[in-house]
């Protein structure tokens, strides 16, 4: 197995917290839930003289969890996996708690890395190990709300609001499962070419921000939000709009409310298409977030406080990216909406649309160094400096063919010509 890198030239790192039980305060049911993971990941115990690669995986799975009741950065992530790749456990023949361990720091790494189709089917092998019900239920939940398998996602969360040890807010529970409702709805294409101003239909995962003057975010809220933004502000696979929903009456209101609280990024107000946004896809007592994946499907809705919600976002950048197999969403009905799983890659990578001369393309060989230069290159086309991505792009076709990279260059450098 060849050793992962980082797909990005430049993460910006988030500051992650370790938040105690009962200090905890979230408008989603999921942090107060996973903080208590945290507390039934640490009083196991310990394996009898366990050998090295064991006190190892022990060390780095109760790093993770130290940071788990908030989402583990990006870099987190990718470190982890390193880690757990150097360590070269045999699953199988594991003895159980390093066995769920060895899963559990798996999916938690895999999530944070935008890697959802990974993590959902390492939680589907931990159903199997003997954890706290707890553990499987909120691990279970992020995954699927990450993969946007939104029958999953409610089967995790009812059974946790009947698990007393979780001390879920029933109104709390009853916001997820609103949300759940609404993935796997599409959008059409008109309405995100008016809410993105490109017509040529959904090309990255974006973000639909909704919001009012009436309803200050909470602290936690907006620092999750802010944190996305901070990790896809250079990305071109990746766009956060917001939508006002005071209506025409208040559109001079929200504006200044909209300067006031510094929300830099591309506002809708009182007129379309926020209107048919806000009918469309019904968002209760904003602040409520839509991640919208690169096929034009809700793949998730909810808070920025929310972990899941944040993984959700990384893995569907990921996917239009072309890091990772498309997944199409799935209803609460267990409908699975939009194209095959087996399309591969994502449209953003694909430099608008064109059709793939290789079926395989994905399947090319990597190189760090050319993945670098590659996502410096969209940065550069992002800010408008096309002469330097240009530059960069032909520098690695020139010294990297027969890699993803060089095909994907090949195809970015056509759009800048």
């Amino acid at each position: 197995m060849k050793r992962l890198a980082r797909s990005r030239a430049a993460r910006h790192t988030q500051t992650a917290v370790a938040v105690r039980p009962r200090h905890v305060r979230s408008s989603s049911p999921l942090a107060t839930a996973l903080a208590l993971l945290c507390v039934a990941g640490a009083g196991l115990p310990a394996e009898a003289q366990p050998p090295d690669a064991l006190q190892r995986l022990a060390a780095l799975h109760e790093r993770l969890l130290e940071k788990a009741a908030t989402a583990l950065s990006i870099d987190d992530g990718f470190r982890a996996l390193n880690e757990l790749e150097d360590l070269e456990l045999d699953l199988p023949k594991l003895p159980a708690r390093p066995r769920a361990q060895a899963l559990e720091t798996e999916i938690m790494a895999a999530l944070a890395a935008g890697d959802a189709a990974r993590a959902l089917a390492r939680a589907a092998e931990l159903r199997a190990a003997p954890r706290d019900p707890l553990v499987l239920q909120m691990l279970s939940y992020r995954c699927a709300v990450a993969a946007g398998d939104a029958k999953q996602a409610r089967a995790a969360l009812d059974a946790t609001a009947q698990n007393k040890a979780a001390h879920v807010d029933p109104a709390d529970v009853t916001r997820a499962r609103e949300a759940l409702d609404r993935v796997g709805t599409q959008v059409p294409a008109e309405l995100l070419a008016k809410l993105t101003g490109v017509t040529s239909g959904p090309r990255k995962a974006i973000v639909l921000d909704f919001w009012n003057t009436r309803k200050a975010p909470p602290d936690a809220a907006v620092q999750g939000l802010s944190a996305l933004r901070a990790d896809f502000e250079t990305e071109l696979a990746f766009e956060l709009i917001g939508v006002n929903t005071d209506g025409p009456a208040g559109g001079q209101k929200a504006r200044d409310a909209a300067r006031q609280r510094g929300y830099e990024w591309k506002q809708h107000f009182d007129a379309e298409p926020a209107g048919a946004a806000t009918k469309l896809l019904q968002p209760r007592d904003p602040p409520w977030l839509v991640l919208i994946d690169s096929r034009g499907f809700v793949r998730a809705v909810g808070s920025g406080a929310d972990p899941a919600l944040t993984y959700a976002v990384r893995a569907a950048v990921a996917e239009a990216r072309g890091d990772h197999e498309y997944v199409a969403p799935v209803t609460v009905k267990g409908e699975r909406v939009g194209p095959a799983p087996a399309a591969s890659g994502g449209p953003v990578a694909k430099a608008g649309g064109k059709k793939d001369d290789a079926g395989s393309w994905d399947q090319l060989p990597s190189n760090p160094d050319a993945a670098a230069k590659l996502n410096t290159a969209r940065a550069f086309m992002k800010t408008g400096k096309r002469k330097d991505a240009k530059r960069l792009l032909e520098e690695i076709i020139r010294d990297y063919p027969g890699t993803r990279e060089a095909h994907l260059a090949q195809e970015l450098i056509e759009d800048i010509r």
